[in-house]
Protein backbone atom coordinates (compact mmCIF):
# COMPACT_ATOMS: atom_id res chain seq x y z
CA UNK A 1 0.00 0.00 0.00
CA UNK A 2 1.32 3.49 -0.42
CA UNK A 3 3.69 5.06 2.14
CA UNK A 4 1.31 6.36 5.55
CA UNK A 5 -2.07 5.22 3.30
CA UNK A 6 -4.21 4.25 6.70
CA UNK A 7 -6.64 1.06 7.03
CA UNK A 8 -9.85 1.41 7.16
CA UNK A 9 -11.17 1.60 11.14
CA UNK A 10 -7.96 3.64 12.45
CA UNK A 11 -7.01 7.11 13.21
CA UNK A 12 -5.79 8.75 9.71
CA UNK A 13 -2.67 10.61 9.84
CA UNK A 14 -1.28 12.30 6.71
CA UNK A 15 -3.03 11.92 3.51
CA UNK A 16 -0.94 10.35 0.47
CA UNK A 17 -2.30 11.64 -2.71
CA UNK A 18 -1.46 9.68 -6.42
CA UNK A 19 1.57 11.17 -8.33
CA UNK A 20 -0.24 11.30 -11.40
CA UNK A 21 -3.79 12.50 -10.19
CA UNK A 22 -2.74 14.83 -7.32
CA UNK A 23 -6.50 15.18 -5.68
CA UNK A 24 -7.17 11.72 -6.11
CA UNK A 25 -5.88 9.74 -2.49
CA UNK A 26 -3.46 6.63 -3.72
CA UNK A 27 -4.36 3.38 -2.81
CA UNK A 28 -1.17 1.22 -3.27
CA UNK A 29 2.39 1.73 -5.08
CA UNK A 30 3.97 0.24 -7.96
CA UNK A 31 6.01 -2.49 -7.53
CA UNK A 32 8.46 -1.73 -9.87
CA UNK A 33 9.19 2.44 -9.95
CA UNK A 34 7.15 2.84 -6.31
CA UNK A 35 5.47 5.67 -7.58
CA UNK A 36 2.17 6.32 -5.38
CA UNK A 37 -0.84 5.56 -7.33
CA UNK A 38 -5.33 5.53 -7.20
CA UNK A 39 -7.46 3.51 -7.87
CA UNK A 40 -7.58 4.74 -11.81
CA UNK A 41 -3.65 3.92 -12.10
CA UNK A 42 -3.71 1.04 -10.75
CA UNK A 43 -3.42 -2.01 -12.64
CA UNK A 44 -2.37 -5.34 -12.42
CA UNK A 45 1.02 -7.60 -14.79
CA UNK A 46 2.30 -10.86 -13.80
CA UNK A 47 0.78 -11.02 -10.72
CA UNK A 48 2.19 -7.54 -9.15
CA UNK A 49 0.86 -3.95 -9.35
CA UNK A 50 1.81 -1.76 -11.82
CA UNK A 51 1.25 2.06 -12.61
CA UNK A 52 0.90 1.72 -16.15
CA UNK A 53 2.34 -0.32 -19.58
CA UNK A 54 6.10 0.69 -19.09
CA UNK A 55 6.16 -0.81 -15.58
CA UNK A 56 3.96 -3.22 -16.79
CA UNK A 57 6.69 -4.84 -19.31
CA UNK A 58 8.83 -4.85 -16.90
CA UNK A 59 7.16 -6.42 -14.67
CA UNK A 60 6.76 -9.29 -17.05
CA UNK A 61 10.58 -9.19 -18.25
CA UNK A 62 11.33 -9.56 -14.70
CA UNK A 63 9.08 -12.92 -14.19
CA UNK A 64 10.48 -13.68 -17.20
CA UNK A 65 14.08 -13.68 -16.28
CA UNK A 66 13.18 -15.37 -12.80
CA UNK A 67 11.29 -18.59 -14.06
CA UNK A 68 14.57 -18.77 -16.34
CA UNK A 69 16.41 -19.12 -13.59
CA UNK A 70 14.76 -20.80 -12.08
CA UNK A 71 14.57 -23.60 -15.12
CA UNK A 72 17.95 -23.62 -15.49
CA UNK A 73 19.39 -23.67 -11.60
CA UNK A 74 21.15 -26.64 -10.59
CA UNK A 75 19.47 -28.19 -7.63
CA UNK A 76 21.57 -28.29 -3.95
CA UNK A 77 23.36 -31.60 -3.04
CA UNK A 78 22.99 -32.71 -6.99
CA UNK A 79 25.86 -32.65 -9.12
CA UNK A 80 25.14 -32.24 -12.81
CA UNK A 81 26.92 -33.77 -15.17
CA UNK A 82 28.17 -31.13 -17.75
CA UNK A 83 26.17 -31.31 -21.10
CA UNK A 84 24.46 -29.26 -23.93
CA UNK A 85 20.98 -28.27 -22.79
CA UNK A 86 19.76 -29.04 -26.49
CA UNK A 87 20.82 -32.77 -26.53
CA UNK A 88 19.63 -32.88 -22.65
CA UNK A 89 15.82 -31.50 -23.35
CA UNK A 90 16.02 -30.24 -26.49
CA UNK A 91 11.93 -29.76 -26.73
CA UNK A 92 11.65 -27.98 -22.98
CA UNK A 93 14.53 -26.24 -23.87
CA UNK A 94 13.07 -24.78 -27.50
CA UNK A 95 9.69 -23.80 -25.96
CA UNK A 96 11.32 -22.03 -23.56
CA UNK A 97 13.01 -20.07 -25.89
CA UNK A 98 9.61 -19.28 -28.32
CA UNK A 99 7.84 -17.89 -25.15
CA UNK A 100 10.60 -15.71 -24.33
CA UNK A 101 10.16 -14.47 -27.63
CA UNK A 102 6.73 -14.41 -27.89
CA UNK A 103 6.37 -12.49 -25.02
CA UNK A 104 9.13 -9.95 -26.42
CA UNK A 105 7.10 -9.52 -29.38
CA UNK A 106 4.23 -8.72 -27.77
CA UNK A 107 5.90 -5.79 -25.35
CA UNK A 108 7.34 -4.45 -28.48
CA UNK A 109 4.10 -4.53 -30.23
CA UNK A 110 2.20 -2.92 -28.03
CA UNK A 111 4.50 -0.51 -27.86
CA UNK A 112 4.65 0.75 -31.13
CA UNK A 113 1.13 -0.18 -31.61
CA UNK A 114 0.55 3.16 -29.20
CA UNK A 115 3.03 5.30 -31.22
CA UNK A 116 0.93 4.84 -34.28
CA UNK A 117 -2.14 5.71 -32.76
CA UNK A 118 -0.62 8.63 -31.06
CA UNK A 119 0.31 9.55 -34.52
CA UNK A 120 -3.11 9.04 -36.33
CA UNK A 121 -4.80 10.74 -33.43
CA UNK A 122 -2.65 13.96 -34.13
CA UNK A 123 -2.76 14.04 -37.77
CA UNK A 124 0.60 12.84 -38.28
CA UNK A 125 2.21 11.43 -41.70
CA UNK A 126 -0.88 8.34 -41.90
CA UNK A 127 -3.66 11.19 -42.16
CA UNK A 128 -3.08 13.23 -45.09
CA UNK A 129 -2.90 16.78 -45.31
CA UNK A 130 -5.46 16.92 -47.57
CA UNK A 131 -7.60 14.88 -46.08
CA UNK A 132 -7.07 16.28 -42.79
CA UNK A 133 -8.71 19.84 -44.34
CA UNK A 134 -11.42 18.40 -46.29
CA UNK A 135 -14.95 18.29 -43.82
CA UNK A 136 -18.79 17.41 -44.77
CA UNK A 137 -19.84 20.28 -44.70
CA UNK A 138 -22.59 19.29 -42.14
CA UNK A 139 -20.42 21.08 -38.50
CA UNK A 140 -21.03 18.95 -34.78
CA UNK A 141 -24.22 20.16 -33.15
CA UNK A 142 -23.61 22.20 -29.98
CA UNK A 143 -21.90 20.23 -27.27
CA UNK A 144 -23.17 21.69 -24.08
CA UNK A 145 -25.09 24.52 -22.59
CA UNK A 146 -22.84 26.13 -19.60
CA UNK A 147 -25.93 27.68 -16.93
CA UNK A 148 -26.03 31.19 -16.46
CA UNK A 149 -24.36 30.59 -12.58
CA UNK A 150 -23.90 27.83 -10.02
CA UNK A 151 -21.32 25.18 -9.72
CA UNK A 152 -20.60 21.74 -12.16
CA UNK A 153 -21.85 18.48 -10.71
CA UNK A 154 -20.84 16.16 -13.54
CA UNK A 155 -17.28 16.18 -16.10
CA UNK A 156 -19.19 13.92 -18.23
CA UNK A 157 -20.41 15.29 -21.82
CA UNK A 158 -22.62 14.17 -24.86
CA UNK A 159 -20.80 14.62 -27.99
CA UNK A 160 -23.70 14.45 -31.22
CA UNK A 161 -23.04 15.28 -33.88
CA UNK A 162 -24.04 14.86 -38.39
CA UNK A 163 -21.84 12.86 -40.59
CA UNK A 164 -22.92 11.08 -43.96
CA UNK A 165 -24.32 7.37 -43.66
CA UNK A 166 -21.04 5.17 -43.12
CA UNK A 167 -18.73 7.01 -42.54
CA UNK A 168 -16.64 6.05 -39.38
CA UNK A 169 -17.01 8.62 -36.91
CA UNK A 170 -14.23 8.57 -34.25
CA UNK A 171 -13.63 10.40 -30.83
CA UNK A 172 -10.10 11.69 -29.88
CA UNK A 173 -9.28 12.80 -26.38
CA UNK A 174 -6.09 14.19 -25.80
CA UNK A 175 -4.61 12.67 -28.73
CA UNK A 176 -6.00 9.40 -27.63
CA UNK A 177 -8.49 7.22 -29.78
CA UNK A 178 -11.57 6.77 -27.18
CA UNK A 179 -14.51 5.91 -29.52
CA UNK A 180 -16.13 5.21 -32.73
CA UNK A 181 -18.93 4.36 -34.97
CA UNK A 182 -20.37 4.19 -38.14
CA UNK A 183 -23.03 7.09 -39.18
CA UNK A 184 -26.70 5.91 -39.13
CA UNK A 185 -29.45 8.22 -40.49
CA UNK A 186 -26.93 10.79 -41.24
CA UNK A 187 -26.09 10.64 -37.10
CA UNK A 188 -23.38 9.97 -34.21
CA UNK A 189 -23.46 9.81 -30.92
CA UNK A 190 -20.86 9.60 -28.19
CA UNK A 191 -22.51 9.45 -24.52
CA UNK A 192 -20.87 10.35 -21.14
CA UNK A 193 -17.09 11.10 -22.33
CA UNK A 194 -15.14 12.10 -19.18
CA UNK A 195 -13.19 15.43 -19.43
CA UNK A 196 -10.19 15.56 -16.79
CA UNK A 197 -9.99 18.72 -14.51
CA UNK A 198 -8.52 20.93 -16.08
CA UNK A 199 -7.93 21.68 -20.22
CA UNK A 200 -9.53 18.91 -22.57
CA UNK A 201 -8.54 18.33 -26.11
CA UNK A 202 -11.62 16.72 -28.31
CA UNK A 203 -11.41 15.69 -31.65
CA UNK A 204 -14.23 14.36 -33.76
CA UNK A 205 -13.00 12.57 -37.10
CA UNK A 206 -14.20 10.49 -39.87
CA UNK A 207 -13.50 7.89 -41.85
CA UNK A 208 -14.74 7.52 -45.50
CA UNK A 209 -14.89 4.36 -47.34
CA UNK A 210 -12.23 4.90 -49.31
CA UNK A 211 -9.98 5.88 -46.47
CA UNK A 212 -9.95 9.59 -46.28
CA UNK A 213 -10.19 11.21 -42.51
CA UNK A 214 -12.28 14.77 -41.80
CA UNK A 215 -12.12 16.47 -38.85
CA UNK A 216 -15.63 17.58 -38.35
CA UNK A 217 -14.89 19.54 -35.44
CA UNK A 218 -11.72 20.13 -32.39
CA UNK A 219 -12.81 21.28 -29.50
CA UNK A 220 -10.86 22.54 -26.04
CA UNK A 221 -12.61 22.53 -22.71
CA UNK A 222 -11.94 23.76 -19.91
CA UNK A 223 -12.79 21.29 -16.35
CA UNK A 224 -12.58 23.32 -12.64
CA UNK A 225 -13.84 22.53 -9.64
CA UNK A 226 -16.52 25.50 -8.88
CA UNK A 227 -14.78 28.21 -6.75
CA UNK A 228 -14.50 28.46 -3.20
CA UNK A 229 -16.79 30.80 -3.26
CA UNK A 230 -19.58 29.20 -4.45
CA UNK A 231 -18.80 26.04 -2.59
CA UNK A 232 -18.80 27.28 0.49
CA UNK A 233 -22.21 28.64 0.51
CA UNK A 234 -24.67 26.24 2.47
CA UNK A 235 -27.53 24.94 0.91
CA UNK A 236 -30.65 23.87 2.97
CA UNK A 237 -33.70 25.26 0.59
CA UNK A 238 -34.20 24.62 -3.30
CA UNK A 239 -36.61 27.72 -5.27
CA UNK A 240 -39.36 28.59 -3.78
CA UNK A 241 -40.97 29.22 -7.34
CA UNK A 242 -40.59 25.13 -7.88
CA UNK A 243 -42.91 22.54 -6.43
CA UNK A 244 -39.73 20.39 -6.08
CA UNK A 245 -39.15 18.58 -2.78
CA UNK A 246 -35.50 16.43 -2.05
CA UNK A 247 -35.37 13.65 -0.06
CA UNK A 248 -31.99 12.76 1.52
CA UNK A 249 -30.51 9.91 3.83
CA UNK A 250 -27.72 9.56 5.76
CA UNK A 251 -25.52 6.35 6.47
CA UNK A 252 -23.22 7.05 9.43
CA UNK A 253 -22.95 3.19 10.89
CA UNK A 254 -26.08 1.14 10.00
CA UNK A 255 -27.89 -0.02 7.26
CA UNK A 256 -30.87 -2.09 9.14
CA UNK A 257 -33.28 0.58 7.53
CA UNK A 258 -31.66 1.19 3.86
CA UNK A 259 -33.01 -1.81 1.99
CA UNK A 260 -37.07 -0.71 3.13
CA UNK A 261 -36.05 2.50 2.14
CA UNK A 262 -34.56 1.63 -1.13
CA UNK A 263 -37.75 -0.29 -2.00
CA UNK A 264 -40.16 2.10 -1.29
CA UNK A 265 -38.11 4.66 -3.44
CA UNK A 266 -37.93 2.39 -6.17
CA UNK A 267 -41.54 1.69 -5.97
CA UNK A 268 -42.63 5.23 -6.59
CA UNK A 269 -40.38 6.32 -8.78
CA UNK A 270 -38.42 8.38 -6.53
CA UNK A 271 -34.52 9.65 -7.12
CA UNK A 272 -33.30 10.68 -4.15
CA UNK A 273 -29.14 11.85 -2.46
CA UNK A 274 -27.42 9.57 0.35
CA UNK A 275 -24.86 10.67 2.39
CA UNK A 276 -22.53 8.57 3.03
CA UNK A 277 -19.17 7.77 5.09
CA UNK A 278 -16.97 6.13 3.96
CA UNK A 279 -16.90 3.17 7.14
CA UNK A 280 -20.51 3.28 5.84
CA UNK A 281 -19.15 2.23 2.09
CA UNK A 282 -16.60 -0.42 3.72
CA UNK A 283 -19.29 -2.04 5.84
CA UNK A 284 -22.32 -2.23 3.20
CA UNK A 285 -20.71 -2.07 -0.36
CA UNK A 286 -23.90 -3.73 -1.51
CA UNK A 287 -26.04 -1.25 0.13
CA UNK A 288 -23.88 1.73 -1.82
CA UNK A 289 -23.55 -0.19 -5.39
CA UNK A 290 -27.26 -0.46 -5.12
CA UNK A 291 -28.01 2.74 -4.39
CA UNK A 292 -25.78 3.85 -7.48
CA UNK A 293 -27.20 0.94 -9.99
CA UNK A 294 -31.08 2.43 -8.88
CA UNK A 295 -30.16 5.71 -9.82
CA UNK A 296 -29.88 7.89 -6.75
CA UNK A 297 -27.24 10.61 -5.84
CA UNK A 298 -24.41 9.52 -3.82
CA UNK A 299 -22.95 12.39 -1.27
CA UNK A 300 -20.23 12.80 1.31
CA UNK A 301 -20.76 12.14 4.88
CA UNK A 302 -17.09 12.16 6.15
CA UNK A 303 -14.81 9.18 6.67
CA UNK A 304 -15.50 8.50 10.53
CA UNK A 305 -18.08 10.95 11.44
CA UNK A 306 -16.46 12.92 13.40
CA UNK A 307 -18.00 16.29 16.03
CA UNK A 308 -16.10 19.24 13.83
CA UNK A 309 -17.46 22.02 16.17
CA UNK A 310 -17.69 22.42 20.04
CA UNK A 311 -21.80 22.57 19.92
CA UNK A 312 -22.18 19.28 21.86
CA UNK A 313 -20.21 20.57 24.85
CA UNK A 314 -21.13 24.62 24.90
CA UNK A 315 -23.86 25.14 22.32
CA UNK A 316 -21.29 26.76 19.78
CA UNK A 317 -20.17 26.29 16.73
CA UNK A 318 -16.92 26.84 17.41
CA UNK A 319 -14.09 24.53 15.57
CA UNK A 320 -12.91 21.85 17.66
CA UNK A 321 -9.09 20.95 18.42
CA UNK A 322 -7.81 18.67 16.14
CA UNK A 323 -9.79 19.88 12.81
CA UNK A 324 -7.72 21.23 10.71
CA UNK A 325 -8.16 21.80 6.55
CA UNK A 326 -5.84 19.09 6.25
CA UNK A 327 -8.33 16.40 8.42
CA UNK A 328 -11.16 17.77 6.66
CA UNK A 329 -9.72 17.53 3.45
CA UNK A 330 -8.59 13.56 4.45
CA UNK A 331 -12.20 12.77 5.92
CA UNK A 332 -13.82 14.04 2.40
CA UNK A 333 -11.23 13.03 -0.05
CA UNK A 334 -10.42 9.41 1.31
CA UNK A 335 -14.44 8.54 1.51
CA UNK A 336 -14.69 9.87 -2.14
CA UNK A 337 -11.51 7.49 -3.02
CA UNK A 338 -13.02 4.37 -1.81
CA UNK A 339 -16.60 5.06 -3.12
CA UNK A 340 -15.02 5.30 -6.47
CA UNK A 341 -13.34 1.86 -6.17
CA UNK A 342 -16.53 0.53 -4.90
CA UNK A 343 -18.86 1.60 -7.48
CA UNK A 344 -16.81 2.76 -10.45
CA UNK A 345 -18.42 6.37 -10.31
CA UNK A 346 -17.64 9.32 -8.84
CA UNK A 347 -19.05 11.17 -5.81
CA UNK A 348 -21.46 14.04 -6.30
CA UNK A 349 -19.07 16.99 -5.51
CA UNK A 350 -21.91 17.79 -2.09
CA UNK A 351 -21.27 16.53 1.76
CA UNK A 352 -23.07 16.54 4.88
CA UNK A 353 -21.46 17.74 8.34
CA UNK A 354 -21.84 15.28 10.86
CA UNK A 355 -24.63 15.79 14.19
CA UNK A 356 -24.78 19.17 11.81
CA UNK A 357 -22.12 20.85 13.09
CA UNK A 358 -19.65 23.32 10.72
CA UNK A 359 -19.26 26.82 10.45
CA UNK A 360 -17.76 29.46 8.14
CA UNK A 361 -14.02 27.91 8.49
CA UNK A 362 -15.22 24.69 7.67
CA UNK A 363 -17.18 25.21 4.93
CA UNK A 364 -13.86 26.89 3.30
CA UNK A 365 -12.41 24.08 4.18
CA UNK A 366 -14.56 21.90 2.38
CA UNK A 367 -14.67 24.20 -0.86
CA UNK A 368 -11.14 24.18 -1.02
CA UNK A 369 -11.46 20.32 -1.33
CA UNK A 370 -14.04 20.65 -3.98
CA UNK A 371 -16.90 20.07 -2.14
CA UNK A 372 -20.21 22.34 -1.20
CA UNK A 373 -22.20 22.07 1.84
CA UNK A 374 -25.80 20.92 2.36
CA UNK A 375 -28.12 20.91 5.21
CA UNK A 376 -31.59 20.48 5.64
CA UNK A 377 -34.82 22.80 5.66
CA UNK A 378 -34.99 24.40 8.56
CA UNK A 379 -37.74 26.55 10.17
CA UNK A 380 -39.85 27.23 13.63
CA UNK A 381 -39.81 24.64 16.03
CA UNK A 382 -40.73 20.64 14.75
CA UNK A 383 -43.64 21.19 12.42
CA UNK A 384 -40.89 24.24 10.23
CA UNK A 385 -38.35 21.60 10.38
CA UNK A 386 -37.47 18.89 8.03
CA UNK A 387 -35.20 16.73 10.03
CA UNK A 388 -37.55 13.64 11.01
CA UNK A 389 -35.49 12.62 14.03
CA UNK A 390 -36.17 9.37 12.56
CA UNK A 391 -33.27 7.97 14.43
CA UNK A 392 -34.41 8.74 18.19
CA UNK A 393 -35.76 5.60 19.80
CA UNK A 394 -36.47 7.00 23.72
CA UNK A 395 -40.28 7.49 24.17
CA UNK A 396 -39.41 9.45 26.93
CA UNK A 397 -37.08 12.05 24.81
CA UNK A 398 -38.86 15.28 23.46
CA UNK A 399 -37.39 14.76 20.60
CA UNK A 400 -38.96 11.67 19.74
CA UNK A 401 -41.81 11.89 17.25
CA UNK A 402 -44.03 8.34 15.82
CA UNK A 403 -43.83 7.56 12.93
CA UNK A 404 -47.18 9.12 12.11
CA UNK A 405 -46.16 12.37 13.39
CA UNK A 406 -43.09 12.55 10.75
CA UNK A 407 -45.84 11.96 7.96
CA UNK A 408 -48.09 14.31 9.66
CA UNK A 409 -45.60 17.01 9.90
CA UNK A 410 -44.52 16.81 6.10
CA UNK A 411 -47.33 17.13 4.45
CA UNK A 412 -48.61 19.59 6.83
CA UNK A 413 -45.28 21.52 5.63
CA UNK A 414 -46.72 21.53 1.85
CA UNK A 415 -50.19 22.41 2.95
CA UNK A 416 -49.84 25.07 4.89
CA UNK A 417 -46.28 25.93 5.41
CA UNK A 418 -44.92 29.97 3.82
CA UNK A 419 -44.26 28.90 0.21
CA UNK A 420 -45.43 25.54 1.00
CA UNK A 421 -42.81 22.48 0.67
CA UNK A 422 -41.23 24.23 -2.28
CA UNK A 423 -37.44 23.57 -2.59
CA UNK A 424 -37.77 21.75 0.99
CA UNK A 425 -35.02 19.16 1.62
CA UNK A 426 -35.79 16.59 3.95
CA UNK A 427 -33.62 14.47 6.22
CA UNK A 428 -33.87 10.76 7.23
CA UNK A 429 -31.18 8.29 7.86
CA UNK A 430 -30.02 4.40 6.51
CA UNK A 431 -30.04 3.37 10.14
CA UNK A 432 -32.12 3.28 13.09
CA UNK A 433 -32.26 1.93 16.97
CA UNK A 434 -36.15 1.69 17.11
CA UNK A 435 -37.25 -1.11 17.51
CA UNK A 436 -41.13 -0.54 16.31
CA UNK A 437 -42.97 2.47 14.92
CA UNK A 438 -40.34 3.15 12.04
CA UNK A 439 -40.60 6.68 10.12
CA UNK A 440 -39.23 5.31 7.02
CA UNK A 441 -42.12 2.58 6.70
CA UNK A 442 -44.29 5.73 5.78
CA UNK A 443 -41.79 6.56 3.18
CA UNK A 444 -43.91 4.95 0.37
CA UNK A 445 -47.36 7.36 2.17
CA UNK A 446 -44.79 10.43 2.11
CA UNK A 447 -44.25 10.81 -1.14
CA UNK A 448 -47.72 9.54 -2.35
CA UNK A 449 -48.76 12.32 -0.66
CA UNK A 450 -46.62 14.77 -1.76
CA UNK A 451 -47.55 13.60 -5.38
CA UNK A 452 -50.98 14.27 -4.55
CA UNK A 453 -49.99 17.93 -3.95
CA UNK A 454 -48.47 18.37 -7.49
CA UNK A 455 -44.94 17.94 -5.76
CA UNK A 456 -41.82 16.69 -7.24
CA UNK A 457 -38.75 14.27 -5.50
CA UNK A 458 -35.69 15.16 -7.29
CA UNK A 459 -32.03 15.00 -6.61
CA UNK A 460 -29.91 17.73 -4.60
CA UNK A 461 -27.95 18.08 -7.84
CA UNK A 462 -31.10 19.11 -9.73
CA UNK A 463 -32.10 21.40 -7.25
CA UNK A 464 -29.35 22.89 -7.18
CA UNK A 465 -28.71 23.59 -10.62
CA UNK A 466 -32.61 24.81 -10.62
CA UNK A 467 -31.49 27.22 -7.47
CA UNK A 468 -28.58 28.21 -9.31
CA UNK A 469 -30.12 29.28 -12.57
CA UNK A 470 -32.44 31.55 -10.98
CA UNK A 471 -31.64 35.28 -10.58
CA UNK A 472 -30.30 35.91 -6.76
CA UNK A 473 -32.91 36.81 -4.17
CA UNK A 474 -32.41 37.88 -0.68
CA UNK A 475 -32.55 35.39 1.97
CA UNK A 476 -33.21 36.00 5.69
CA UNK A 477 -30.70 33.59 7.18
CA UNK A 478 -30.93 32.80 10.58
CA UNK A 479 -27.23 33.44 12.63
CA UNK A 480 -27.61 30.13 13.90
CA UNK A 481 -30.18 27.88 12.17
CA UNK A 482 -28.27 24.46 13.45
CA UNK A 483 -28.89 25.70 16.74
CA UNK A 484 -32.28 27.01 16.35
CA UNK A 485 -33.51 23.44 15.20
CA UNK A 486 -31.55 21.88 18.19
CA UNK A 487 -32.83 24.08 20.52
CA UNK A 488 -36.80 23.49 19.54
CA UNK A 489 -35.91 19.52 20.24
CA UNK A 490 -33.47 20.31 23.06
CA UNK A 491 -31.69 17.35 21.80
CA UNK A 492 -28.35 17.06 19.91
CA UNK A 493 -29.03 17.68 15.88
CA UNK A 494 -28.17 14.48 14.00
CA UNK A 495 -27.13 10.97 15.06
Amino acid sequence: MAEKQTTPGQEPDSMVFCDNHPDIAAIDNCSVCGKAICYRCSKQAAGVTVCGLRCGARALARAFAAAAGRRFAKKPGRKRKRRNAWTRQPARVALDTLLGLGLLFAVVRIWTLGRELKSVAAGGPDVPAAAAADTSGRPVEAVFRPTRAGMVTSNVIDVTGAAEDGRIVSLIVDGKPVAAEIAQDGRFSFERVRLKRGVTRIEVRALSINGDVSVLQAMTLAYATPTVTVLSRDFSRGPLSRKEVAFTFDGGSSDNAAGSILDALKKTGTRATFFLTGEFIEKHPKTVRRIVAEGHEAGNHTWRHPHLTTYAEDRKQTTRPGITVERIREELLKTASLFRSVTGRDLSPVWRAPYGEYNAEILNWAADAGFRHVGWTTGRGWAGTMDTMDWVADRKSKAYHSAGEVEEKILRFAETGKNGANGAVILMHLGTERRNDFPHERLESIIGGLNRLGYRPVRISEMMTAADSEPARPVAVSADPQAESAAQTDTPIEK
